[in-house]
């Protein structure tokens, strides 16, 4: 199975990453303290997180990355910090790359690469 990478921007750090488009995402609580940029997965599928300085646990509805939109915000499992066993697993404030990246040129399929086609009425065509 391919998997394609989709860039997210941290944003305690404001750093750029690339992550597999099966990374599991869950949107960002209206209540969620942002200033804290970090919410937690319990083995029992429940999202922590502070609110307002008050700790809030929610049932949690994860969906991967690649169904995210660009410039979206929301908490992104954090790269590498999978712990053993049934420790939280850290998610992270993150937004969607906001920048539109080119999409690559591919050749024109019509005729061969460096030479145009043949206008309609040449005397190429007749």
């Amino acid at each position: 199975m391919h998997r394609t990478s989709i860039p997210i921007v941290d944003i305690a750090s404001n750093t750029v990453r690339d992550r597999p488009s099966n990374t599991p995402t869950f949107d960002v609580p209206a209540d969620f303290d942002r200033t804290t940029t970090i919410a937690q997965l319990d083995g029992g599928a429940h999202l922590h997180y502070a609110s307002v300085g008050k700790p809030v646990v929610r049932p949690a509805f994860p969906r991967p990355l690649s169904w995210r939109a660009r410039g979206e915000e929301c908490l992104v499992e954090e790269e590498g910090k999978k712990p053993g066993g049934n420790g939280p697993i850290r998610y992270l404030l993150s937004t969607i790359d906001r920048q539109q990246r080119a999409a690559p040129r591919l050749p024109n399929l019509r005729t061969p690469e460096g030479t145009s086609a043949p206008k309609r009425g040449s005397k190429s065509e007749r």
